[in-house]
């Protein structure tokens, strides 16, 4: 499972071990309403209709991806463009994470 937050004042937290440490960090910080929180569940990007449930929260509102559309009070074209929303903004998020860690890695020393 990869978690990624985005907050006011961006901080990158890596730790390769304490998976479970990050993700409390993560879940915990922030300002409510100003972060987003993505769980993708596997290692296969965001997932509109998958069993693990990827999903995304943002001011407030998650929107679980596991095409059961019908529990979230939504139509299926709402589901279907809040899935494509999320896809297209989670993969710049993480085409961004990537940029900075290969900055990271660049720099001497690191």
């Amino acid at each position: 499972m990869l978690g990624v937050r985005i907050f006011a004042s961006p901080t990158l937290l890596v730790d390769a071990g304490d998976f479970r440490g990050v993700y409390m960090d993560l879940h915990a910080a922030g300002t409510a309403g100003t972060r987003i929180f993505v769980q993708d569940i596997g290692p296969d990007g965001l997932i509109s209709r998958n069993d693990n449930a990827d999903s995304w929260e943002e001011a407030g509102k998650t929107v679980t991806f596991d095409g059961q559309w019908k529990k979230g009070k939504s139509s299926e074209a709402e589901y279907d463009r809040a899935f494509a929303d999320a896809d297209e903004r989670y993969a710049k998020m993480l085409s961004l994470l990537v940029t900075q860690l290969k900055g990271l890695k660049a720099k001497p020393g690191s």
